[in-house]
């Protein structure tokens, strides 16, 4: 038996060890990956039921906001979309005090709702992407929902503190709070147009390929 045949035989079992390791650690580094990424959502066996009970606690949300606010709402929607602030400020003068109250009491719905909304996208979204068999490059579209909700929350500090600063509210609450009021609006209106966007492309695929 030569010195060759024998560091060659006893190197074997290494290789082979190394290779499984090499194995071993890219099925880790792989399931890692993907529980950190939006693909877990889509793989979802249960999707369509998750999707549906986030959007309906969504629109419960909507909806208590909505009645909240109640004849305000315009007022508000204004404010928050003023794109001066002059105009900011005007409004916030013209309020009247039920405005004020009004404004108070939808506070503690609106903290949770971005969370609610964006989780009821992110679904709709992984949903459509689901069913339409889309290429995991579009996973990425799932986090615009949440950027719309950190984007509202930073809407919501910023005019309550305005509010309680009050009749001379700082500039900043202007120059933060409203791009980030008026930005969540396009990202979250954008991302549910998205949906059925996503649908079509898919049913359009699918023609094509038949």
């Amino acid at each position: 038996m030569t010195p060759g045949y024998i560091q060659m035989h006893c190197a074997g079992p290494r290789i082979k060890a190394s290779f499984e390791g090499d194995e071993l650690g890219a099925h880790f580094s792989s399931r890692l990956k993907e529980r950190c990424t939006m693909q877990r959502f889509r793989d979802m066996k249960n999707l369509p039921r998750v999707a549906l009970i986030a959007l309906i606690l969504a629109l419960i949300s909507q909806v208590t906001i909505i009645t909240l606010l109640g004849e305000s709402g315009e007022a508000v929607l204004r404010m928050q979309t003023a794109l001066t602030y002059d105009d900011y400020l005007g409004e916030l003068k013209s309020w009247r005090e039920k405005d004020f109250d009004a404004y108070w009491s939808h506070i503690p719905p609106d903290i949770l709702h971005p969370i609610l909304y964006s989780m009821a996208i992110m679904f709709g979204l992984a949903w459509a992407m689901q069913k339409s068999k889309m290429s995991q490059s579009w996973n990425i579209l799932m986090w615009v929902p949440w950027i719309a909700g950190l984007l509202d929350e930073v809407e919501n500090i910023a005019h309550i503190y305005a509010l309680k600063a009050f009749p001379a509210p700082p500039y900043w609450t202007f120059w933060v709070g409203n791009p980030a009021a008026i930005t969540k609006w396009l990202l979250s209106v954008s991302m549910v147009m998205m949906i059925p966007i996503i649908m079509w492309i898919g049913k359009s695929n699918k023609t094509s390929g038949e």
